[in-house]
């Protein structure tokens, strides 16, 4: 009888957090929207509210329709805040279900009717795009949340509101492995690029007075990975002649066995990022740009 019980209560408590869970995640994207709008004062078209997803994430872009399309115009357009909001997309996250006084979600068969023509599809209606990424349990991913563009900062009211109404946010074995093309702080060799350029130009063991030589500089790409050490990936620009380029890739598989990088940081935690090594033609020519 005890395990029964035990067994009830637990399902009780399971489905009390899931439905928590459910009902919080829209509380902050209420709070989101609202935010949008009370920011951007002078809105003259409905707020585009927009979901899609990956493998790894859902993505709910946020985004005003200067564009005045037509693609919108048999939609159904919410009123919210004082202010129309239209949601748009073919995938709709399964925590965002069901409708409430504020929120009533067209089904998937009408997020697809809003779906541009081919020639259109890739048109940007408004340049200042909130997009709010989600884990597959509908948790904050703080990683890839971008205010604006993906160099700005994020803004800690949209940590606030996950620690409030999400429990916080997660950052999963994917957000740790991927490497990012965009990050609050680059990776960064230890003494600084004076002493990076002084240690790739004393490892070369190629010199010449770079005559004819119209296709340097020579660009070598590393992977920086959340301890600092680094890997070469490969060429990103070859000048075309093999000894130099051979003596350029020697010094980079050097330099990722010698030195330890500081790693890149993204909203607050290390991440692997990518790396450029430049081979210039005053390093060929033994010339320091840094000399005295």
């Amino acid at each position: 009888m005890s395990k029964i019980m035990f067994l009830a209560i637990a399902l009780f408590v399971s489905m009390s957090v899931s439905y928590g869970h459910e009902y919080n995640w829209r509380i902050f994207m209420d709070k989101i929207l609202e935010w949008y709008i009370h920011v951007h004062p002078d809105l003259e078209n409905p707020v585009v509210v927009q979901c899609h997803e990956d493998q790894n994430h859902y993505y709910i872009d946020i985004y005003e329709d200067s564009y005045g399309s037509e693609y919108f115009k048999d939609a159904v357009i919410q009123s919210y805040s004082g202010h129309g909001v239209v949601f748009w997309g073919e995938t709709m996250p399964p925590f965002w279900t069901g409708n409430n006084d504020e929120f009533e979600l067209n089904s998937p068969e009408l997020y697809r009717s809003f779906e541009p023509d081919e020639e259109n599809k890739y048109i940007n209606w408004d340049p200042d795009i909130w997009s709010m990424a989600f884990h597959k349990d509908g948790t904050l991913c703080k990683m890839f949340t971008y205010m604006t563009t993906p160099l700005d900062s994020l803004d800690e009211n949209v940590i606030d509101m996950a620690d409030r109404y999400l429990g916080g946010y997660t950052v999963t074995d994917y957000d740790r492995s991927h490497i990012y093309m965009f990050v609050d702080r680059m990776a960064e060799f230890p003494e600084g690029n004076a002493e990076l350029y002084n240690a790739m130009t004393s490892l070369l063991d190629y010199h010449s007075d770079c005559d004819g030589m119209a296709l340097i500089p020579v660009s070598i790409k590393l992977v920086i990975n959340v301890d600092g050490k680094s890997d070469v990936i490969g060429f990103t620009r070859q000048s075309g002649d093999p000894a130099i380029d051979d003596a350029a890739m020697r010094v980079a598989r050097i330099i990722t066995e010698t030195f330890t990088f500081k790693p890149a940081s993204h909203r607050n935690e290390a991440v692997r990022t990518y790396f450029s090594l430049q081979f210039t033609k005053s390093m060929f020519s033994g010339v320091s740009p840094y000399a005295d």
